[in-house]
């Protein structure tokens, strides 16, 4: 099976009710990743699920995977790697990293088995139902 590029632009949803208003949280100065419209999310995955029908679509991961990650010492965001997994299905890993690197140290968290769709679909305006 053909690893499509499903990392070029992840998508995510709003995952802590803390944050009723996520420009009031950041710090413009240490973002990397850009904020985007609705119509625009929902235009690109359509154009995604389009191209790619039958393919992986999104993956779920709860709120504490982030967490988790970003609460290591010296993580100050996640890298999120397209894969195979031993099944043949694609999937994501994700690791707590830093711009110039990942945290791969033997002590370092590393996250799989997100709950993937098309196995586990919700109804959902970006998801092709």
């Amino acid at each position: 099976m053909a690893l499509h590029h499903l990392s070029s632009c992840i998508l995510f949803a709003h995952m802590d009710s803390s944050f009723n208003n996520p420009s009031d949280k950041l710090d413009s100065h240490n973002v990397v990743g850009e904020r985007i419209s609705f119509d625009k999310a929902a235009a690109w995955t359509a154009t995604y699920q389009n191209d790619h029908a039958g393919g992986l679509q999104s993956v779920f991961y709860s709120a504490d995977v982030f967490l988790q990650l970003l609460r290591q010492d010296g993580a100050t965001g996640i890298r999120i790697y397209n894969a195979i997994n031993p099944d043949g299905k694609e999937c994501f890993v994700l690791v707590g990293a830093t711009e110039e690197g990942d945290l791969t140290e033997e002590h370092n968290l590393v996250f799989d088995k997100g709950q993937g769709c098309p196995d586990t679909c919700i109804v959902s305006s970006l998801a092709r139902n």
